[in-house]
């Protein structure tokens, strides 16, 4: 089963600091899968939550 497959079953994610750095970095190894959780959550598919913590950390980045 692909990851599409996956997230196709689900309704809500809760996405951790990690996945949301490689989506923003474009990290090499992770990035693309990252892309795809991002890209299902923007276009409204999925609901997406997260932690005022990932927040943060992801704010010092920019």
């Amino acid at each position: 089963m692909t990851l599409s497959d996956e997230l196709d079953q689900i309704n809500t994610i809760f996405i951790d600091t990690a996945p949301i750095i490689y989506y923003i970095e474009a990290n090499p190894q992770f990035g693309s899968i990252a892309k795809e959780v991002v890209d299902s959550f923007q276009s409204e598919r999925l609901s997406a939550f997260s932690s005022v913590i990932t927040l943060t950390e992801v704010g010092r980045l920019g």
